[in-house]
């Protein structure tokens, strides 16, 4: 079964992954090289794997929302800082 992993979006992309088990909470990644790297078998919950593509781009922009707006405060809290 094919999944999108989207647990590293914001650091690898959307992940295609062929997933040797997968049940509604969990899919398991057997081990194996994949994109020229050895991948440990990995466990994926809920919430980080979608089983369409449209699903983990919508997740993946909601990451990439987030993360923009975490920067946003931090780069405001150092504008306002002062060092007297």
């Amino acid at each position: 079964m094919i999944v999108w992993i989207t647990k590293y979006a914001l650091t690898q992309g959307i992940l295609e992954m062929d997933v040797r088990q997968a049940d509604t909470e969990m899919v398991v990644i057997s081990a194996g090289f994949r994109d020229g790297c050895f991948w440990a078998a990995q466990y994926f919950h809920r919430g980080e794997w979608f089983k369409t593509k449209e699903d983990a781009i919508v997740k993946a922009e909601d990451m990439r929302q987030r993360k923009l707006r975490s920067l946003q405060k931090q780069i405001t809290k150092l504008q306002k800082m002062q060092f007297i």
